[in-house]
């Protein structure tokens, strides 16, 4: 109960917080929270009255006969959605295919007025409704024709160009499935389990999703009979047959949790060389090793495998990954493909819009890959996405807002946009990573695809940043909100100095951001990585700054154990951003530096403390306030004594609601650096007053009036745990927790009075 009403709290809170977004944000709300029904993009209802269970393909293919034909039939086992279906729905292109029947309970129906082929869908209308929701029925949609022939080897595809040899293989990514079977064309409803049963002459194999369950199938009429099935949830676009008379050559298994997992490959004779059969077997240690960072093989009961196609790249159907016939002996495109497993089969993006969530983890995947196997290719393979054809782009976005094809070059350019859904979605994710950290990346990573709202299913953007926040306690809306439905990047110019004369040696960075052209972000929150150098010694370090709004102005210190004599911004193209322009020697580093400044109530005064690290040479802190965080006055100077590494100071000019203080650091030589900014609340009358807010120490709650007196309060963090249950009392106007062990994150502070009254505010904690 706790984990629903908490959940139902934050989608209410979201929802309101996406209204008080501004207009020119609405698009990105519409992606994030509304299209989740492929239908809206399709314009049409499709299937939406029924629920896919199974289906059956009976399929004669023939690929010596041109131009490519198909016959035979489809059976679809469904539940009805609602009451009273009588007309059932699927897609279909009208181009060269024709329907011919339909079997319904036995009986045949070739009418039109029970089954119709019109505007690229069959329409079913049944003799009799189905009265209640959630019936098992089910039709069989008899149908041949030659499916018109892509440019680009996708849909139902025939040539000779593998070894001078006529061969057939289907390609369903986007929207063509419907170009070769009738089908549910939606995301959102995976088939719960398939039968895929093809004839075709007995010359040729056939490769298919799942587990092969006639092996040596005898000759009949000149023809071979070939039966797949696959008892795992697979999307519609994810099945895939082809016909060729394949060599079969079978990769050492893969050891998954102790199941081993064959890998069966299709080759031709041109591919079946030892550099592809290395390139191949080598896919045992990369399922081994993705299964560690991802969690084990999602199809382990049944296979992986590879068939050799017409394609230039891949396409990751289900359990077998089609791969160009020149793209083989490509290793990263195999581990990329791999990666599809769990990255788009076992969970898939809900709507095409969300396309990146499969295509930018399978990218990304090619780093991991590399990282463990080819580690020297690392920085080149990051360098190769960001700097990619296109990725520096002003207006391209990773959510794509319109992805319906109406012709074929839209495939790519609306929904497969290499250079954003592929490329600049692997830099996303890799800042992501940078900014929670690897264990908390990886268990977000396993926590998503394990999900069991997810895992055999669908997810969206939203699902993604769900598990982040989760597990790193961090605020991730601004992240995603910038780098995945919005363009462009943010522009730094960095500031920055060192003491490099005697240890300890202590560099200062100071940077601010512009914004590309174009961009109507505010704040582009990313994760800065620079890099602090001395070429004469060869020593270097990496550094990485977690750049938020809060905190641009502020002097970040870092101590080495060499002088810095250089740094780079981004060296190793970690981050989406671009231009940076460095100042080198713009900042005289003090003889001091702050580690901590702080500020609470006690009894009627407010208690300032400051902690430093003595470094000798330093003149007086000049203590600053303000009651509206930007305009500052000076309440007192204290003088900095060699040794002393605590101060405070008490300040009993209190203001009612909210009290700011910085400090202002001043050398001898009258440089001068400022503190981040604190602020202290000060009840007043009639309103509760929660601060700081952002909390990274202590956060104080106020109760000035009866309703919420002896009110009960707690923390409650993104998985709905309570912490810090504690009362306002009668006597005890206010009460301070301490938060200074609790991860940074975001939480909901509620306040629950006995006579009724609750208050419910959203907290940040940032350490």
């Amino acid at each position: 109960m706790i984990k629903w009403s908490v959940s139902l709290f934050l989608l209410v809170c979201n929802l309101s917080a996406m209204a008080q977004k501004q207009v020119d944000a609405i698009d990105i709300e519409a992606g994030k929270y509304g299209f989740l029904q492929e239908e809206a993009m399709l314009a049409n209802d499709n299937g939406s009255n029924i629920d896919e269970k199974y289906v059956r393909f009976n399929l004669t293919m023939n690929p010596a006969t041109s131009p490519a034909y198909i016959s035979g039939s489809v059976t679809h086992y469904f539940t009805t959605k609602v009451a009273n279906v009588q007309t059932i729905k699927y897609d279909l292109y009208n181009v060269g295919m024709n329907v011919t029947s339909l079997v319904y309970h036995g009986t045949t129906y070739t009418s039109t007025t029970r089954i119709d082929h019109i505007v690229d869908t069959v329409v079913i209308n049944l003799p009799v409704a189905i009265p209640a929701v959630g019936t098992l029925d089910s039709v069989t949609i008899f149908y041949n024709g030659n499916p018109p022939q892509s440019t680009n080897s996708r849909g139902y595809k025939r040539n000779t160009t593998m070894d001078a040899t006529a061969n057939l293989s289907t390609h369903s990514s986007g929207y063509f499935a419907r170009q070769w079977w009738p089908c549910k064309h939606v995301l959102g409803d995976k088939i719960d389990s398939v039968d895929i049963i093809v004839t075709a002459p007995s010359a040729n194999l056939v490769a298919a999703n799942g587990i092969l369950k006639t092996t040596a199938p005898p000759i009949v009429g000149g023809n071979k009979t070939w039966w797949w099935k696959t008892t795992y949830p697979v999307a519609h676009y994810l099945i895939a047959i082809a016909v060729y008379p394949y060599t079969v050559y079978n990769s050492p298994a893969a050891v998954i949790g102790g199941t081993n997992v064959p890998i069966a490959n299709y080759l031709t004779p041109s591919t079946n060389t030892a550099t592809v059969r290395s390139a191949l077997d080598h896919m045992k240690p990369v399922m081994e090793h993705f299964s560690t960072l991802f969690g084990e093989y999602p199809f382990k009961n049944e296979k992986y495998g590879h068939v050799a196609y017409t394609f230039g790249g891949g396409m990751e159907n289900q359990t077998v990954s089609f791969i160009g016939t020149g793209s083989l002996s490509n290793r990263s495109l195999l581990a990329h493909e791999l990666a599809h497993q769990w990255w788009g089969d076992m969970v898939t993006c809900a709507t095409w819009g969300h396309i990146w969530v499969n295509e930018g983890f399978a990218r990304y995947s090619e780093i991991l890959y590399a990282e463990q196997f080819n580690p020297a290719n690392v920085v080149s393979t990051r360098n190769s996405y960001k700097n990619g054809a296109g990725v520096k782009s002003t207006t391209g976005t990773v959510y794509r807002y319109d992805t319906e094809v109406v012709v074929e070059a839209d495939h790519t350019g609306k929904i497969f946009n290499s250079a954003m859904v592929y490329n600049k979605a692997a830099i996303v994710i890799h800042m992501l990573r940078r900014m929670v950290g690897d264990a908390n990346f990886f268990l977000a990573l396993r926590n998503y695809l394990s999900d069991p709202l997810l895992n055999h299913g669908y997810a969206a953007t939203e699902d993604v940043r769900r598990h982040f926040e989760a597990v790193s306690g961090q605020d991730l809306t601004s992240f995603f909100d910038d780098f995945i439905y919005q363009s462009g990047w943010g522009i730094y110019t960095v500031n920055w100095g060192s003491r490099t004369s005697a240890a300890p040696y202590v560099t200062v960075i100071n940077y601010s951001q512009a914004k590309s052209a174009g961009s109507i972000v505010s704040y582009y929150n990313t994760v800065l990585p620079v890099r602090l150098r001395n070429t004469t010694l060869a020593r270097d370090t990496m550094v990485y700054i977690a750049d938020d709004p809060a905190l641009p102005g502020n002097d970040i210190s870092f101590v080495t154990s060499f002088p810095v004599t250089s740094i780079e911004v981004d060296p190793f193209h970690e981050a989406y951003t671009y231009d940076p322009v460095v100042n080198a020697a713009s900042i005289t580093v003090l003889p001091i530096r702050l580690l901590a400044f702080t500020g609470q109530r006690k009894e009627n005064n407010i208690l300032l403390n400051w902690q430093v690290d003595e470094l000798g040479g330093f003149s007086h802190f000049e203590l600053q306030k303000s009651i509206d965080g930007q305009n500052f006055s000076s309440i007192a100077n204290i003088g900095s004594h060699l040794g002393q590494k605590e101060y405070e100071y008490i300040d009993t000019e209190l203001v009612p609601g909210n009290n700011y203080y910085r400090l202002k650091l001043v050398d001898e030589d009258g440089s001068v650096r400022y503190s981040q900014i604190v602020m202290v609340v000060v009840p007043g009358q009639g309103r509760i007053k929660v601060g700081p807010n952002p909390a990274s120490s202590k956060l104080q709650i106020f109760n000035p009036g009866p309703a919420l007196k002896d009110a009960y309060a707690v923390l409650v963090n993104t998985a709905g745990q309570k912490l810090f249950p504690s009362v306002l009392t009668a006597d005890e106007f206010q009460i301070q927790l301490d938060v200074s062990l609790i991860p940074s994150g975001v939480y909901w502070l509620e306040l629950n009075g006995r006579k009724g009254g609750k208050y419910v505010e959203r907290i940040i904690i940032r350490h």
